[in-house]
């Protein structure tokens, strides 16, 4: 699936991912290839990203909001930064 996380500042990353682990507003929430589509709020936490090439984590501040779209998974967020 191809993730898109943008912020007020523009584009954080934009890649494919086989497994999402999101801090939604009521806990974390795990996205895989083919999950319903569906739109929820963020809170903030980290989101880990996971793929052949390896897993990246990125704080989210502020919050925001995730739309599921088919193969397509948008994280519109407040603040998000890498985590070394």
């Amino acid at each position: 699936m191809l993730l898109d996380l943008v912020t007020p500042l523009g584009s954080v990353l934009k890649e494919q991912a086989d497994e999402l682990l999101v801090p939604a507003c009521d806990g974390l929430m795990g996205i895989l290839k083919g999950h319903d589509d569906m739109i929820a709020a963020l809170g903030d936490g980290t989101l880990v990203v996971k793929s052949q090439s390896g897993e990246k984590s990125l704080s989210i501040e502020g919050g925001g909001f995730l739309q599921v779209d088919g193969d397509n998974v948008y994280v519109l967020a407040e603040k998000a930064s890498p985590i070394n």
